[in-house]
């Protein structure tokens, strides 16, 4: 049986993550700075999306930058590390350590001798280019104005240096349902749209919706990740260290994901919610491109449509909204 680690497992990607490798079979060792209660992770009270099956969660407490022992002994005897641990762009925006710290836990991952590592950075790293008309590769000049970007890309450079055999990809925009509702990343626009829709029946968008985003299924992400892991499936060959750009290949505004949320919430009988927004500028910006080539080599596509994304936070919302509010 693959045995995997996966750093930042009780976030909103490592829940979801951890759930995948599970139901695909494996032996999935949690690092986590609290405890979660994996059991309620698929249903219970927190309720969830698909479930922990056919394979087993270890949970191991703990924190990489107060405990420099702790990585080389979560890490020993697995197969590969999914490293997803690290400070997000709102913690990091408001603590002045958080870019140090997140690097620092990168560096000790890259020494605890693990064989293989997966690291999930952010297309923000390429900062300046994204901007109307570009066509962002991975060979395009990365100039991060974010904290957070700037910790992703220095954590991308601790792996390329040790040795390590990494995969390092750089992910637009995940969109999907939460594992729980106490995962705290209702500040993502895709899921905040769809907790306030669910909530108060009305969208509320706090810039003109103009900027455009590549926008990915989280359902796919994480199965991306699980077959790159044990090196199997369908077109995915073995293990192929690289940096790779993950996402859609496709821009949509910020508008548009609203009007999506908007038709989600419309089907069945239910009344559309109410969209409120500043006024559009009189010249808005065109859209870019995040080139996913290198991603297609690999034989990795998306299977799952924006709209499916959408279907899947707003049925979630729906269905925990005395939680949500």
């Amino acid at each position: 049986m693959t045995t995997v680690l996966v750093t930042g497992a009780g976030g909103y990607i490592g829940q979801r993550v951890v759930q995948k490798l599970a139901a695909d079979g494996m032996a999935v060792r949690a690092l986590v700075r609290r405890p979660v209660p994996w059991g309620d992770v698929g249903g219970g009270v927190g309720g969830g999306v698909g479930g922990v099956v056919g394979g087993s969660v270890a949970e191991v407490v703990g924190d990489l930058v107060v405990d420099p022992d702790l990585a080389a002994r979560a890490a020993d005897g697995v197969d590969a590390v999914i490293h997803l641990a690290g400070a997000n762009e709102v913690a990091v925006g408001t603590d002045p350590g958080a870019v140090a710290a997140t690097t620092l836990a990168a560096e000790r991952v890259a020494l605890s001798g693990v064989a293989r590592v997966i690291y999930l950075s952010t297309v923000h790293v390429y900062g300046e280019a994204l901007v109307a008309g570009a066509v962002v590769s991975e060979s395009t000049p990365t100039v991060p104005m974010h904290p957070y970007a700037q910790a992703r890309l220095a954590c991308e450079e601790v792996f390329s240096s040790s040795g390590v055999p990494t995969m390092a990809f750089r992910l637009t925009n995940s969109v999907g349902a939460p594992a729980r509702t106490d995962v705290q990343r209702w500040s993502l626009v895709a899921n905040e749209l769809c907790r306030e829709g669910a909530v108060s029946g009305s969208l509320t968008l706090r810039s003109s919706g103009v900027q455009w985003r590549d926008f990915i299924a989280l359902s796919d992400v994480v199965g991306w990740l699980s077959a790159l892991v044990r090196g199997v499936g369908v077109g995915v060959p073995s293990f192929v260290p690289g940096i790779y750009n993950m996402g859609s290949g496709q821009s949509v505004t910020g508008g548009g994901l609203p009007t999506l949320v908007q038709h989600s919430f419309g089907g069945g009988g239910r009344a559309r919610p109410e969209l409120i927004a500043p006024p559009a500028p009189a010249d808005p910006p065109g859209p870019y491109t995040v080139d996913v080539t290198r991603l297609g080599q690999l034989g990795i596509v998306p299977k799952m449509s924006l709209r499916q994304a959408v279907d899947e936070t707003v049925a979630f919302c729906l269905a925990h909204r005395a939680n949500l509010a």
